[in-house]
């Protein structure tokens, strides 16, 4: 029996894919060499949809509520569905990997590979405070202001419009996001290294420095100033990133 599409669900917005997150999913899917369809939806649609077909909450809000986010997937051939982009990643692995010397998490990295992301995370505050006004500015009506609202736990509380740099400030924000990427261009074993392993072999933490860049790609435009300048920095190395995972951003 032929394998069926996989089921992605992806947040709408008015230039396709953009969620880091998703793009995670997104590059697995193709990696593992899985086939599936993207369904978009808005962002007040999430929480339903995802209760519809018994997706997993990936969190909490911060009054206690149930979070639920986009990527899941639903997987026809199995009846699976899968919440979060690393469970997305890891139920890809265990149930679809063919060659063994293509797997994502070499064995006893996962924890490891969980800390460099968390550690990622934290250098992403200087970045937010651009890139997060600009997806907002590329969501369709019926989830902009439900972004803007959602979006202030990673601000504090504040709104993204007050945290948004202006004027002067723009220059020495993005000189600061730059060193923020240097810090993470430094974790790697050699400036020569293409991916994290140390060698060219993928893993999955290079899945999701990818997606980070695929966001700033996407929300701002791949002939976009902010672009060009984000993949020029530490030697290209970012711009090199996404030229690599280029074959894995469309279904196969």
């Amino acid at each position: 029996m032929a394998q069926k599409p996989i089921i992605l669900y992806d947040i709408a917005s008015q230039v396709g894919s953009w969620s880091p997150n998703v793009w995670k999913a997104k590059y697995a899917l193709a990696y593992y060499g899985v086939p599936y369809e993207t369904h978009f939806l808005e962002f007040p649609e999430i929480e339903p949809k995802a209760k519809e077909i018994g997706a997993a909450p990936t969190g909490k809000w911060a009054d206690g509520r149930d979070q639920y986010t986009c990527p899941f997937i639903q997987d026809p051939n199995t009846g699976k569905v899968v919440s979060d982009s690393l469970n997305v990643a890891i139920y890809l692995e265990t149930t679809y990997l063919k060659d063994p010397k293509k797997t994502l998490f070499p064995a006893g990295t996962v924890t490891l590979q969980q800390a460099f992301g968390a550690a990622v995370f934290t250098k992403l505050g200087n970045a937010a405070r651009f890139v997060l006004n600009q997806t907002a500015e590329r969501m369709n009506p019926a989830s902009k202001d439900y972004f803007y609202e959602a979006r202030k736990d990673m601000t504090g509380g504040a709104a993204l419009q007050d945290v948004k740099p202006k004027g002067d400030d723009i220059p020495k924000v993005w000189k600061a996001v730059e060193e923020d990427f240097g810090a993470i261009d430094s974790w790697y074993a050699s400036k020569s290294d293409k991916f994290a392993s140390g060698n060219d072999k993928i893993i999955y933490v290079d899945v999701a420095v990818a997606g980070l860049f695929a966001w700033v790609r996407s929300v701002y435009g791949a002939d976009s100033a902010e672009w060009g300048l984000a993949s020029t920095w530490q030697n290209g190395r970012w711009g090199t990133y996404i030229k690599e995972f280029e074959k894995y951003e469309k279904s196969v």
